[in-house]
């Protein structure tokens, strides 16, 4: 302490005066340190395994990164990099962190994390940054510790508050008093995982403190944010954000495809493991095959989370890394291996999928079940490449723009995207949904992982089904017509139609689907969809749609016999509802024998 109190305490320099200004100054460097969280640095004991970029990965999007934060005259001294979860920001933070370090111009870095209460709230985190920073140069360390002393309460103050008192004004006074430039400081600061933040309007809180103390007033960092792109950084980078052209924003998933990288990672890691085993079958000239790392790479998706999960798990153990390889490789829904090779990545969907779950319900608690539209909307997808969102939104929910709530804080794993066909006019504004991590969409069928937040298949199927066959019922046979769904006009008519076209499209694969069960099979609407000529208006349908040859009839030629059978086994008014499905069965099937003609 005496490097910072003696040559800066002020006036009286008598003993008791001395001592009482040692004596403040200690009090105020503990407040400080209670008030940080060592656990958030790049360097702490608790994050001593911390991902970082594997050896020749990544090296496009770090190299960017690092020429944006060595060129101190761009204008932007903020980097946001969004992408989605488990797609590697926190190994590229780590790996920044690292290299800034190496190179004497790392200021401050935060690591949030959700499993970790000392570091998932901003309350630590302008503390934290001002720790860092008085551990550079003893006059600022003095600075920062004569501003607690002047304001012991600081920490119980706005972030705002904060940042002016514990790194603004002591810059100022450091400046002052050195006669020094503050540009010659380390000027890097770090902030990794703002979606870990517990609280949403806390982290767009944040945000907009930073925006306005460090990015207004000029102070002399480069700040660099990576987040997944939720709430708080998409409203703060949008058109009317706060950081709006303030910030240069990388998405991650959009600009930089890893799939190269991933593949390099996993041969790389797989041979070094093959190679210290000392098993004979895993020798790198025979182990990994390039189909076992192809087979990886399409499961992972572009996420270095599924391929550093593998790895651990390979490496784990004493037994073979083939066999274990094989274990993942094996894994299908509804296996029962003694181990889960995706544990951790089954922690990060739940916490993700969970957390979207309790607000959705919070804002409205009688909106849809949160887990089953999910599925509804997942299968639907699933089944129809060719789906445009806005259509599902009326379908799933009977409201437009109803995907929007759902998704709100799920965006880190499905995407919306404009409808790709090149023949779509930018003016309809089509849109699709994007499930585009197949783990997760693994994860949500898969019941020994998603547990509490499984939804059974039967139940998704019958009520994607019941919609289908509300909206068939819900038209004349004289509104099934066929029109061009990508050159359709906004005219409500046509987007009904376009609507039936997807319901027909799908209904049979739902009902005939082997996972729905006989007692969730919704015999009666089924009768009555029988009843309001449903395969007259199905019939008309794939006349049209056979002619234009976009479509085959095979699942509705298949779904009579099946319905016929189902209602046998599961209701005594089956004979009742014979003529009623026969009528419509007949047809169809002399329409096969046309079409195979």
């Amino acid at each position: 302490m005496e490097n910072f109190t003696y040559n800066y305490v002020e006036g009286n320099m008598g003993s008791a005066s001395y001592s009482r200004a040692i004596f403040e100054s200690m009090e105020s460097w503990n407040l400080l340190q209670k008030n940080a969280a060592p656990n958030a640095l790049n360097d702490s004991m608790a994050r001593f395994d911390a991902p970082k970029c594997d050896e020749d990965t990544r090296v496009g999007v770090l190299g960017e990164i690092m020429g944006w934060i060595q060129d101190r005259t761009s204008p932007q001294r903020l980097l946001c990099l969004t992408g989605a979860a488990g797609a590697g920001k926190s190994a590229i933070q780590q790996t920044i962190a690292e290299r800034c370090s190496g190179k004497k111009i790392l200021a401050s870095a935060f690591f949030f994390s959700t499993a970790d209460a000392t570091r998932n709230t901003v309350a630590p985190v302008i503390p934290t940054i001002a720790y860092q920073l008085s551990t550079i140069n003893p006059l600022l360390r003095y600075c920062i510790v004569a501003a607690i002393d002047d304001d012991p309460l600081v920490f119980s103050k706005s972030l705002k508050a904060q940042i002016n008192t514990l790194i603004a004004r002591p810059l100022l006074q450091y400046k002052e008093k050195s006669k020094a430039s503050v540009d010659d400081l380390p000027y890097v600061i770090l902030i990794d995982g703002l979606d870990e933040c517990a609280d949403e309007g806390h982290q767009a809180g944040l945000l907009a403190a930073i925006k306005e103390r460090f990015l207004d007033h000029d102070l002399p960092f480069r700040l660099f944010i990576a987040s997944r792109p939720e709430w708080a950084m998409r409203t703060a980078l949008d058109l009317n954000g706060c950081l709006h052209q303030k910030a240069y924003h990388i998405q991650l998933s959009n600009k930089y495809d890893a799939s190269a990288d991933i593949r390099r990672f996993l041969q790389r890691r797989l041979r070094d493991i093959g190679d210290r085993s000392g098993n004979p079958e895993a020798h790198p000239s025979l182990w990994p095959t390039k189909e076992d790392v192809e087979a990886l790479l399409r499961a992972a998706s572009g996420q270095f989370i599924y391929a550093a999960t593998v790895i651990r798990f390979v490496s784990e153990g004493r037994s073979s890394p083939v066999n274990r390889l094989n274990t993942i490789l094996k894994w299908t829904t509804g296996d029962t291996h003694r181990f889960n090779p995706f544990a951790a990545l089954d922690l990060l969907y739940s916490r993700i999928l969970s957390r979207a779950k309790d607000a959705y319900e919070a804002a409205d608690p009688n909106r849809p079940n949160f887990l089953l539209l999910l599925n509804a909307y997942r299968i639907n997808v699933d089944r129809n490449e060719d789906h445009i969102l806005q259509d599902l939104d009326i379908l799933l929910c009977s409201e437009p723009n109803s995907h929007a709530q759902l998704i709100y804080d799920l965006h880190s794993l499905i995407t919306i995207e404009p409808y790709n066909n090149p023949r779509a006019s930018a003016s309809q504004n089509l849109l699709q949904m994007n499930m585009h991590h197949q783990s997760f969409l693994d994860f949500l069928i898969d019941k020994s992982r998603s547990k509490h937040l499984f939804v059974p298949p039967s139940r998704v199927l019958k009520f994607a089904a019941l919609r289908c066959l509300e909206n068939i019922n819900g038209h004349s046979i004289d509104e099934i017509r066929w029109v061009d769904h990508v050159a359709a006009s906004r005219d409500p008519s046509y987007v009904e139609s376009r609507r039936l076209h997807h319901s027909l499209t799908i209904l049979p694969g739902l009902l005939l689907d082997p996972e729905l069960t006989l007692d969730d099979f919704p015999a009666d609407q089924v009768i009555q969809f029988a009843s309001c000529s449903g395969l007259e208006k199905v019939n008309k349908w794939l006349k049209i749609v056979t002619s234009a040859q976009i479509s085959s009839p095979e699942p509705w030629i298949n779904f009579v016999p099946h319905v016929l059978k189902t209602l046998q086994a599961r209701t005594h008014s089956f004979l009742d509802s014979v003529p009623r499905l026969t009528y419509g069965g007949l047809s169809l099937i002399s329409l096969r024998a046309r079409s195979t003609d």
